[in-house]
């Protein structure tokens, strides 16, 4: 067990040794593990699966990894790429609803709209009061 925190030690001061130069956290991992425990065959296996777990638990948190020499750039806050996933939405919802709902081709009936839909509801309803009606008139 102490053999095991001395070596998560080493990999943690070889992977902020190492961040310094490169800001990747996979290829960091991957180097800070290869210079502790050496090259084993599922160390990449084992570097991917920490990533996934590092993005998929902390992704909204992490801070963009980038040179201190460069800027960050996201599709989030510096593009159109959220309005245009939103428009598409909307007129999606608009042409479903307009196309499908409103105006619908029913196999047997043909051409159709919600109207006639709400109207065949109604009608089967009345259908089955009148049979209950005449159940309990019997």
């Amino acid at each position: 067990m102490i053999i095991a925190v001395i070596n998560l030690k080493k990999t943690v001061t070889a992977y902020h040794r190492l961040n310094t130069h490169q800001p990747d956290f996979t290829a960091n991992l991957q180097q800070a593990l290869t210079e502790v425990v050496g090259k084993l065959p599922a160390l990449g296996w084992l570097v991917g699966e920490v990533a996934v777990l590092r993005y998929a638990l902390l992704g909204p948190w992490l801070k963009p990894e980038v040179k201190p020499d460069q800027s960050a750039y996201t599709l989030y806050r510096e593009s159109g790429v959220t309005a245009l996933g939103i428009t598409l939405l909307v007129v999606g919802g608009v042409e479903t609803l307009v196309i499908h709902l409103l105006y619908g081709q029913h196999a047997e009936r043909g051409k159709e709209t919600i109207l006639d839909i709400v109207r065949y509801y109604a009608g089967h309803d009345l259908n089955h009061l009148a049979q209950i009606e005449a159940i309990l008139k019997g």
